[in-house]
């Protein structure tokens, strides 16, 4: 396995960048290659090289040694009127553009009072896509004439994949219907 170390890392984000101690070009660290280590700028890491869209990153990433930083969690999403949306933080990404040209541009959320997803309709679907590095897919539901958006973040109960039946709480999102506490109810797959 190789080594090297988080130049930085943003939980919220999803995302960072790993200096390799053989000095070859830095590495695009997701957080799906992650597992549930929590890290932090500084920590020394092994892992293994893969291909993901955009080139080479860093895969089945495990903690050698701590840095001086402490390392966080991912901070919790809010719920709101107008879907499931993150909480917004100083850093990269707003309104800037994070190192080697990965990052998002600013805006803002709507910051409306927040809905107990409790209250939002629950409904019944099939995954009909999900992206496993990008973080997010679609469900068809009769319920809703398009198809539901959904973030990895909001699967409860295990993992999703094509074909799988859900059942998910309808919100709508800034661009649409958004899912919220999606469960598997079951295994389609053979």
């Amino acid at each position: 396995m190789a080594t090297g170390t988080v130049k930085w890392y943003d939980p919220d984000k999803g995302f960072g960048f790993v200096a390799r101690d053989d000095g070859s070009s830095d590495l695009f660290l997701h957080h799906t290659m992650v597992g549930q280590e929590l890290l932090a700028d500084g920590d020394r890491i092994s892992f293994t090289v893969g291909y993901g869209l955009k080139g080479e990153r860093a895969e089945d990433v495990l903690v050698v040694e701590r840095g001086d930083n402490q390392p966080r969690a991912r901070r919790p999403r809010e719920f709101s009127d107008s879907g499931y949306e993150p909480r917004r933080s100083s850093g990269y990404g707003n309104g800037g553009s994070a190192p080697g040209g990965y990052g998002s541009g600013g805006g803002s959320f709507d910051r409306r009072p927040s809905v107990d997803p409790a209250t939002l309709p629950l409904m019944e679907g099939v995954v009909r896509r999900f992206d496993t590095e990008r973080g997010f897919g679609f469900i068809s539901s009769t319920g809703s004439a398009d198809d539901v958006f959904f973030h990895g973040s909001v699967v409860i109960g295990g993992e999703v994949h094509q074909g799988d039946s859900v059942e998910f709480r309808l919100g709508q999102g800034q661009r649409g219907p958004r899912a919220q506490e999606v469960k598997p109810v079951g295994h389609d797959r053979s």
